[in-house]
């Protein structure tokens, strides 16, 4: 692990987006403000990955400017992104409470194969077919939610 940092850190230097992205990710808790730091330098090169890190590490800090970078992950289609900026709509967290926007965004994370967003767009459906072809994809994906709900339901 120590040469693949050291290796990250060099071309981190050298404004490599993924390095940076990567290095933030070895730091994690070891170094929390060098990782939050390698992250943000990540995300303002535009790596989608790193922007979305990066919102979540500042949404308590800053829920304004978090949303602002899950925005330009959005932009570039990320599905996390676009689940997370759903999140903050259907709660009114850094942005105005706006539960029609929030759906339209779970949902297009949902069909992006977001598992995560699959689970939860199956619970904010109204539709049962809809409603029960967004569990199955998302218990397909892992979501341990999606499975128990299935299999309570059957």
């Amino acid at each position: 692990v120590k040469v693949a940092k050291d290796h990250y850190e060099r071309a981190a230097k050298l404004d490599h987006p993924v390095a940076q992205f990567y290095l933030a990710n070895l730091l994690g808790k070891e170094d929390y403000e060098k990782s939050v730091s390698w992250c943000q330098k990540s995300a303002d090169l535009g790596y989608a990955p790193a922007q979305v890190k990066f919102a979540i590490m500042i949404q308590a800090k800053d829920a304004e400017t978090s949303v602002k970078y899950l925005e330009k992950a959005c932009q570039q289609g990320h599905d996390a992104a676009i689940y997370h900026l759903a999140k903050r709509y259907l709660a009114g967290d850094g942005v105005p409470l706006d539960k029609a926007k929030g759906n339209n965004l779970m949902e297009q994370a949902a069909k992006k194969g977001n598992a995560q967003a699959q689970y939860e767009f199956g619970y904010l459906v109204q539709d049962n077919k809809t409603k029960w072809e967004m569990y199955e994809k998302a218990a397909q994906n892992g979501v341990a939610e999606a499975q128990y709900n299935i299999g309570f339901a059957i």
